[in-house]
């Protein structure tokens, strides 16, 4: 019930009426980080053939988080975004920021790279899919150009879950790797509040998403399983590389 006068706007609330307060980033990503799986994070860094820690999952399951907060804890990391090499250039920029380093990189040995935004991946042209592989390629050379300087590097993104990227993906099974561990529901939630979209909107990608995770969700098990994933090495995970305070800890 709503009163008002010429002087105050005020609300009769019901006993016990949590307020709205949206949750911050750490908040959100709280359940992730504490149900992720993991594999090989031990190999990380100890050669110039496991320099790249990959972090993979549903859209909204948290990997931005994950791979930000590690950044947070270690500088010497590159974290390489997947999602900016494949929008569209009209799309809202919700996507982190490209990493400055790999960029340079990528403009002094494949400048082929800015195709691919706006190129039409639903065309399966072989142009368009060998210009993908060649920028997954160029994204272990640097990983093993930035071993030598000291520094480790993350790949993240959903294109690593579906078949943008490795469509083999026996590819990780010696790979150092973590899957971000939310259900579908709970992975467009925080998609859709990331992005802000509005209701009706929300709706109809709703339908979009749950059709694609569907599809993409026995790629997530075939990783988890060529690569032996476990909770338990999620959690190693966490206590080793997420010290920092403001990131959540399991227990």
């Amino acid at each position: 019930m709503w009163a008002y006068n010429q002087t105050y706007l005020c609300h009769y609330g019901i006993l016990g009426m949590h307020w709205g307060r949206r949750k911050t980033d750490s908040e959100l990503g709280k359940n992730t980080v504490s149900r992720s799986k993991a594999s090989n994070i031990e190999q990380w860094g100890k050669d110039e053939n496991h320099n790249i820690l990959y972090i993979t999952g549903a859209s909204g399951s948290g990997k931005s988080t994950i791979a930000q907060g590690i950044q947070k804890s270690n500088r010497n990391v590159n974290v390489i975004h997947l999602d900016p090499f494949f929008e569209k250039m009209d799309t809202k920029a919700s996507s982190p920021i490209m990493d400055k380093e790999f960029v340079r990189y990528l403009d002094k040995n494949f400048k082929s790279y800015k195709n691919i935004p706006n190129s039409d991946l639903h065309t399966h042209s072989k142009v368009v899919w060998n210009t993908v592989d060649e920028l997954m390629s160029h994204t272990e050379k640097f990983a093993k150009q930035q071993y030598h300087t000291g520094k480790r590097v993350i790949v993240e993104g959903v294109q690593l879950m579906d078949n943008t990227t490795y469509p083999n993906k026996n590819f990780f099974k010696d790979k150092p790797i973590i899957i971000a561990g939310t259900n579908s529901l709970t992975s467009y939630n925080r998609a859709r509040m990331r992005d802000g979209k509005p209701l009706p909107e929300s709706i109809q990608s709703a339908k979009e998403y749950m059709k694609w995770y569907a599809s993409s969700s026995d790629n997530l098990k075939k990783i988890s399983e060529i690569s032996n994933a476990s909770v338990e090495q999620g959690k190693k995970f966490v206590n080793q590389y997420l010290s920092d305070s403001r990131i959540p800890q399991t227990k």
